[in-house]
This record gives structure tokens, sequence and C-alpha cells, in this order.
């Protein structure tokens, strides 16, 4: 959903209370990209063999960690794919795979450049 914001300013407040230093947690962002990386491997595994439920569950999954981490954009492109995979062609479910990974490029994005804006403040 092109509208959502990429970043949800109050999650990562919540983020940074866990750091003494008020800053994002760089062990917990990290872990956040590599396993969303491989997610989405898995999520395009599962839609190219047309596996509606493994991709339904993925996204599920997906979505819990987006809003965690304040990737509200992946977050709404998640909780879409969860309600409609079902009835999604195999074509549709691979678009939607890449939305899903473009999202996530876009959170990474973002929330680099605010851990960058943090270490230089």
């Amino acid at each position: 959903d092109a509208g959502a914001p990429v970043l949800d300013d109050a999650a990562l407040d919540s983020l940074r209370s866990l750091d003494p230093d008020g800053r994002l947690p760089d062990r917990l962002v990290d872990l956040f990209l590599s396993e969303s990386a491989s997610r989405v491997d898995q999520l395009r595994e599962a839609a190219r063999e047309g596996d509606t439920d493994r991709v339904r569950r993925l996204a599920h999954g997906f979505k819990g960690s987006a809003g965690y981490f304040g990737a509200s954009r992946l977050l709404t492109v998640c909780r879409d794919l969860e309600i409609h995979a079902p009835d999604a062609s195999p074509a549709e479910l691979a678009a939607a795979a890449e939305e899903v990974a473009g999202c996530l490029s876009e959170a990474e994005a973002a929330i680099n450049a605010v851990r960058e804006r943090e270490r230089t403040a």
C-alpha cells in the first residue's frame, strides 16, 4: 500500500526504550533484517509452488515482525497478502511476494537512515 508510511515512529520509539542510549538496538534490528531477507526467499518459494497456505502463514508471521519493528508499509502489504492468499493465483502470489520484497527494501533503507542519524547525532 503506497499510502502507508514506510516506518511507524511510535514503534521505533518503543524499540528505542529497550536501549540504554535511547537508540535503535543494533542487534535486534540486524536480526530482523537478516531474518526478513530469509522470509522473503521462503515467501517467493511458496509463491512459485502455489502453496497458498504457506504463503498465508509466512505473511502472518512477517506481519507481526514488521509491526514490532515499525515497518508500517511492510505490515500492511503482509496483512493484505495474508487475507488474499487463499484465493490468489500463482501469478498473483508471485507479484505479492515481490511487493513484500520491495517494501522490505524500503523499510531497510529507512531504518538504516534512522540508525545513521542516531549515530551522528
